[in-house]
């Protein structure tokens, strides 16, 4: 599971890409998350969590998967199935500026990751 702190998270805030936080804190990715929450029966403060750590640069795309697995105790295959929709609704729009932090997000990710 990744523990980050609150000290962290404003630190990853405040280098967001402009296009990022739009996206971090816009209404139109709640109500996406809430749905995706509710179709897939998962807590939606984990699923948000884990979704804003991706938009934040400290949480690989290619990891998501494994988190929502973790924190949302789901199998492997569900935890996709939430990605897909994840993808969908939510990164589909940002993919380009996503795949310019990601190899932040895989440095961050190490340093975050409790064994």
């Amino acid at each position: 599971m990744i523990l980050i702190t609150p000290e962290n998270i404003q630190i990853a805030e405040k280098n967001m890409l402009p296009v990022l936080q739009q996206v971090f804190y816009g209404e139109q990715t709640q109500e996406a998350l809430e749905y995706i929450a509710h179709t897939h029966q998962v807590s939606e403060f984990e699923l948000s969590a884990n979704v804003g750590y991706v938009l934040l640069g400290l949480l690989p795309v290619a990891r998501l998967v494994d988190e929502l697995q973790e924190s949302c105790d789901v199998s492997q295959d569900h935890a996709l199935e939430i990605v897909v929709d994840v993808r969908k609704y939510v990164l589909a729009f940002v993919a380009g500026d996503l795949a310019s932090i990601q190899e932040i997000a895989k440095k961050n990710y190490n340093t975050y990751k409790q064994p």
